[in-house]
């Protein structure tokens, strides 16, 4: 297929996304859907009944394909969102490529995909990470290496080196445009540090609690490096970071020697700062990043960004899927482990995007073409 063609192709493409409550695996629809078509996508929040949901739940227990029973949920399932979204009558008598894109393994969004499947029978249903319910009704299931590798049941399978997410050399260079001059004054180079937080919910059996001890090898680490390389640092805190965390590395910055010397790093707190959060921008005009590795999208964000990382494995704090993807990442070469010495050398990215919009497209191609 020459250029022109594939242009065509990802304008004719539509992309259906259920949203979830957390930005990194939104990021991974996003990242997904951008990849495939700069045109249309319809984002929407699970909106099945709780009583459907429980009732799939239970019919589905033993992850067999849907019987009839399971069957007739997803068909009530899919007159209930016909009903609310009217853009699915729309879709059904237009000639578009409809992807359907959903993440993981919920009960409720699962149920939702496959209801809009069957609202939209010629859709391409992909699921990110294994949906664990029914995993055969799914045209191509994408498997980063944060995830285990169930291959029972599974008919398309595409396996990624990290997981998808929304950095693009588009998004970079627009961040870059615009963060650049407030983050590059001083002509120095410049190192991103990424610090991420608590693990799970509190009260609960897989809660891990981000530390100031976590903290301080981090962003001694980052100061160090700063002063040997005469680099500017600018630290960027998540949501999830406590606030006894950021307390804590405020101290340490006001004693820094960077700060003896009129350079103090600059900090930013979403948990704190009402202003535009420069995340994109550290990723886009940094010379090295230094992240910590708690968090699946960052550290794949980071990896994205062609620049150089330098990551924390904060061993205490991670679960069985961070540590699968930072050792992935550590073996091929991606992600350097903090105490070595910084560099500020090409990274190497990944961009699992790209790759499963190039599977979906080619998945695409394969189709018969309608009759009319």
């Amino acid at each position: 297929m020459d250029s022109q063609s594939t242009a065509n192709t990802r304008d004719n493409i539509v992309t259906i996304l259920t949203m979830t409550p957390f930005t990194g695996v939104n990021h991974s629809l996003l990242g997904v859907s951008n990849a495939l078509t700069p045109a249309r996508s319809f984002e929407i929040r699970p909106s099945v009944s709780k009583n459907l949901i429980d009732a799939f739940k239970t019919a589905t227990r033993d992850n067999s394909p849907p019987d009839a029973e399971a069957r007739a949920l997803i068909s009530a399932a899919a007159e209930g969102l016909e009903q609310r979204f009217d853009f699915i009558e729309g879709l059904r008598r237009s000639n578009e490529t409809i992807v359907i894109v959903n993440h993981g393994n919920n009960t409720k969004r699962v149920l939702q995909a496959l209801a809009l499947k069957h609202a939209l029978s010629r859709a391409l249903l992909v699921n990110i990470n294994h949906p664990g319910i029914a995993p055969d009704q799914f045209d191509l299931t994408v498997m980063a290496p944060s995830q285990r590798k169930p291959l029972k049941d599974l008919g398309h399978l595409l396996p990624v080196g990290s997981v998808p997410n929304q950095i693009s050399h588009a998004l970079l260079h627009q961040a870059r445009m615009e963060w650049q001059p407030a983050l590059r004054r001083s002509g120095r180079r410049l190192i991103a540090v990424l610090i991420g937080g608590d693990v799970g919910k509190k009260h609960k059996a897989n809660y891990h609690p981000f530390t100031p001890d976590h903290a301080r090898d981090v962003i001694s680490y980052a100061l160090a490096a700063a002063q040997q390389t005469d680099a500017d640092l600018a630290i960027s805190t998540s949501r999830r970071t406590p606030p006894d965390v950021l307390a804590f590395i405020e101290t340490m910055i006001a004693g820094s020697d960077l700060a003896a010397h009129g350079r103090a790093p600059l900090l930013y707190a979403p948990s704190q700062h009402s202003g535009a959060n420069p995340y994109l921008g550290l990723l886009a005009c940094a010379d090295a990043i230094i992240v910590t590795a708690d968090s699946l999208s960052m550290l794949s964000e980071a990896v994205d960004s062609c620049k150089p990382v330098f990551a924390a494995r904060l061993d205490s704090l991670l679960r069985h899927e961070h540590r699968a993807l930072y050792d992935h990442l550590l073996a091929g070469s991606h992600i350097f482990e903090i105490p070595t010495p910084i560099h500020f050398n090409p990274g190497m990215p990944i961009l699992s995007a790209s790759v499963v919009r190039r599977e979906i497209m080619r998945m695409i191609e394969a189709q018969p073409t309608p009759v009319s």
